[in-house]
């Protein structure tokens, strides 16, 4: 059995292990700490999500989300991350279900666990955001941020989340400067 942990941190370490590019100007430092080789789709990234409640309101299980990462997508061996920003759409467990697969506690629950459709190395750090009904992302609500999976994309085994919820008051506390962390 696999147990998560997590941290959230408010300032990341940019670590590049196999960057083709050789100075700052050939790639591009997006949100969040991503290192992303120049020429890389990369969508949207810099609108702001909200964050979501800390009260843990804005999911319950059964409803999707949406991964992104430019994680490997298999789990052999090395693999290359991918030169494409991917998205997945991942189901959310309950926090029975989540707690019975991987004993988490309450500041981690499971999505995913779909055969050939999760989270896999190097999207770790990514999020996982229950996008809105409107066209464009502004009702969009961050609600995890993945930790890592027992394999990628295998049928059973979801990806483990940090929750943004047990968080928001220590966001909040760094974002208005009042935190001493």
């Amino acid at each position: 059995m696999k147990v998560f942990s997590a941290a959230l941190f408010a300032s990341v370490t940019l670590t590049c292990v196999t960057c083709e590019a050789t100075t700052h100007d050939e790639r591009k430092l997006i949100a969040g700490g991503e290192i992303v080789p120049a020429g890389t789709k990369t969508y949207n990234l810099v609108q702001a999500r909200k964050l979501a409640k800390a009260d843990g309101s804005d999911f319950k299980g059964g409803e999707w989300a949406t991964s992104m990462g430019w994680g490997v997508t298999k789990d052999e061996g090395f693999a290359p991350p991918s030169v494409e920003l991917l998205r997945v759409d991942l189901q959310i467990w309950t926090d029975k279900k989540c707690f019975e697969k991987y004993s988490v506690g309450d500041t981690t629950f499971c999505a995913g666990g779909l055969k050939n459709a999760g989270i896999c190395g190097i999207d770790n750090g990514g999020p996982l955001i229950i996008e809105s009904e409107t066209t464009d992302e502004s009702g969009d609500v961050l609600v995890g941020v993945a930790m890592g999976a027992d394999g990628c994309g295998i049928e059973g085994n979801p990806g483990g989340f940090a929750r943004v919820s047990s968080a928001r008051d220590w966001l909040d506390d760094i974002i208005s400067g009042e935190s001493t962390d």
